[in-house]
């Protein structure tokens, strides 16, 4: 809500973003362990699609002098 005003959204029309719930980027792993491909393009165009349909993101750097954020693929195609 802090968010909503300071950016002045109505927070009753704001949707936030929380990756784990919106797409499952582990499942390439579960599939690789099953020795499965899951081919780039795929996960790019479903990751893409969702990221894209958000149209702005508020990203969490942990910790402030060293973001482990940036050093993940799916956060550097979020910030894309």
């Amino acid at each position: 809500e802090i968010f909503c005003r300071g950016a002045s959204l109505d927070p009753a029309e704001a949707f936030f973003w929380i990756c784990c719930l919106c797409i499952n980027q582990h499942r390439v792993k579960e599939a690789q362990a099953r020795k499965e491909v899951v081919p780039f393009e795929q996960f790019k165009e479903e990751f893409g699609y969702r990221v894209a349909s958000i149209g702005h993101i508020v990203a969490l750097m942990s910790p402030w002098y060293d973001p482990a954020y940036t050093k993940r693929v799916w956060c550097d195609f979020e910030m894309y």
